[in-house]
């Protein structure tokens, strides 16, 4: 995926707390492959397209972000979005079933990290991606979607900690499968770089922070 870089915008809520990280690093790990620059270095970028991050959705995962990546190169959209599934009040549709808006429509709603092309971006003063996005689309842009299940957006301490339990489920039955045994996966916070070996048995209350 050299033909892209992930564009990070300022935001408080990135820095909040998910499973004893910071919001971003969840996107900066499932990303590593890609060049990581904030939005105000956009002009620095020599990829074709950008990977814009407004507020962070920590439980998207490497393989979803490659999805809508290679969906947008192969369809060769101006704008592919994240949709979530079994939402409305996002996606607007003309009679020829091309997107019109990405806001306020009957369609699903739309989560605020997208692929865009570079040279659409660039010497541009944008606050928020999907405004921006939707700006764009509204002039003529092309757009496609990725359909993903609901995830936690992390706008403020309390969807940051739903982020978590989400995430601790993930990682907690992850490690199950992998032979831990594990008495009480609500109760137990285990970090995502730790490696546990099959046959280890954890206690409730157990905190595992890394190796």
């Amino acid at each position: 995926m050299s033909q892209y870089s992930a564009v990070f915008f300022d935001s408080n809520a990135a820095s909040l707390p998910v499973l004893f990280t910071e919001a971003r690093s969840w996107a900066e790990r499932e990303l590593s492959m890609l060049e990581q620059v904030e939005i105000e270095d956009i002009t620095s970028v020599s990829s074709e397209n950008a990977l814009l991050f407004g507020d962070i959705c920590p439980e998207i995962t490497a393989e979803q972000y490659r999805k809508l990546m290679e969906i947008h190169s192969a369809v060769g959209a101006d704008i592919t979005v994240f949709t979530v599934k079994n939402t409305v009040g996002g996606i607007e549709r003309n009679a020829d079933a091309e997107i019109c808006s990405l806001l306020g429509g009957s369609g699903p709603v739309v989560l605020p990290v997208l692929c865009v092309r570079s040279e659409l971006v660039k010497g541009k003063e944008i606050s928020d991606p999907i405004s921006f996005a939707d700006d764009l689309i509204r002039s003529g842009a092309s757009a496609e979607t990725v359909e993903i299940e609901p995830v936690c957006v992390v706008k403020d301490p309390a969807a940051a900690f739903a982020a978590q339990k989400q995430l601790c489920k993930r990682i907690n039955f992850g490690h199950i499968a992998n032979g831990v045994q594990i008495f009480d996966p609500e109760n137990v916070y285990i970090s995502p770089d730790a490696i546990i070996g099959s046959g280890t048995v954890i206690l409730p209350g157990t905190l595992v922070r890394e190796n």
